[in-house]
């Protein structure tokens, strides 16, 4: 049995964000996670570096982003994902604000890393996810799709991964993170020594089958939410492994490739983000911290989101076609 443990971190800072602020995050978690990837050999993790991030970090002058990502990626440290570049709720916009909002990302980041950028997974903004989103990502041409376990109907599998029937030739893939262990992460509530033991526990002692487990957070929370804890937690971790047999580290899309398809209706997904729990499923609230029915000022935001969406048609509808 091999156990392997594809992480992934997602990097984002709203464009509004403080200078100063950026800059304390840059040096609290973004560089000491580069160094930190750069110094363990066997460190795999697939990256969603939002394309406004990337605009930010340049702007400052903080970080060559483009070279210092393109070492990683060329290290074998590092596969980045698709995303939508200003980290809409991707559910909640009209579709065609999602095209742009993808189009803007891919543009920005195949200009920064210098045809080193080769996305096959999508990461929607907090996991925001639809069985329409995913019809959209699909045909995009992406092959697979993050999305939190709760979004799974049931439990979310480990030694397949599931195909999603109906959207073109092949489907498109749908992977989905441990949220349990990646709460542990997430809120300090494990130590490396624990997580290693965590990952060990939770197969069948024995078993032959190999499986997979996928944790994801906000870049952040290591060194600048949790100080120090792309060191004491993500580096630890990785030296443990060195001398860990039956665990290995992964790239999401190396699970997508490696482990067994099953096909699943579309119905099969549930919408939902990482910070939905059952009982907002249960209330039929899937996005509770953007559209929730109890919170007026929701309401005022989508009433405002629509009629800035409808002015925007009416006027690229009276722009000239040849203007960008």
């Amino acid at each position: 049995m091999t156990i392997y443990w594809a992480p992934l971190l997602h990097a984002y800072q709203p464009p509004w964000q403080d200078v100063n602020v950026l800059k304390r995050i840059y040096e609290e978690c973004y560089d000491p996670l580069h160094s930190m990837l750069v110094r363990h050999a066997n460190a795999k993790m697939t990256f969603n570096v939002q394309g406004c991030l990337v605009d930010q970090l340049n702007g400052l002058d903080l970080l060559h982003v483009g070279q210092r990502l393109t070492q990683l990626m060329q290290l074998g440290r590092v596969e980045l994902v698709g995303s939508a570049k200003y980290h809409p709720i991707l559910p909640l916009i009209p579709t065609s604000e999602i095209l742009r909002q993808i189009d803007l990302n891919t543009k920005t980041l195949q200009k920064n890393f210098d045809g080193a950028w080769h996305p096959t997974g999508f990461f929607p903004p907090e996991m925001a996810i639809s069985n329409d989103l995913v019809v959209i990502v699909e045909k995009l041409g992406y092959k697979w799709i993050i999305m939190d376990g709760i979004a799974h109907k049931g439990e979310w599998p480990q030694n397949y991964v599931q195909q999603v029937a109906g959207y073109g030739d092949q489907g498109i893939c749908t992977v989905f993170r441990d949220s349990y262990v990646s709460n542990l992460i997430s809120f300090n509530n494990i130590d490396a020594k624990g997580f290693v033991n965590q990952l060990l526990s939770m197969f069948p002692d024995g078993d032959q089958n190999d499986y997979y487990v996928i944790t994801a957070q906000d870049a952040e929370t290591f060194g600048h939410h949790i100080k120090y804890y792309e060191t004491s937690f993500l580096g630890k971790v990785f030296s443990m492994l060195e001398d860990e047999p039956l665990i290995q580290t992964a790239f999401i899309s190396e699970v997508v490739e490696k482990f067994p398809k099953q096909m699943y209706p579309a119905a099969h997904i549930t919408a939902s983000s990482w910070s939905t729990d059952p009982s907002d499923i249960a209330s039929n609230v899937p996005y509770p911290l953007w559209s929730h029915p109890l919170t007026p000022v929701h309401k005022y935001q989508s009433r405002s989101l629509s009629a800035l969406y409808r002015l925007m048609a009416l006027l690229e509808a009276q722009l000239p076609v040849d203007l960008p």
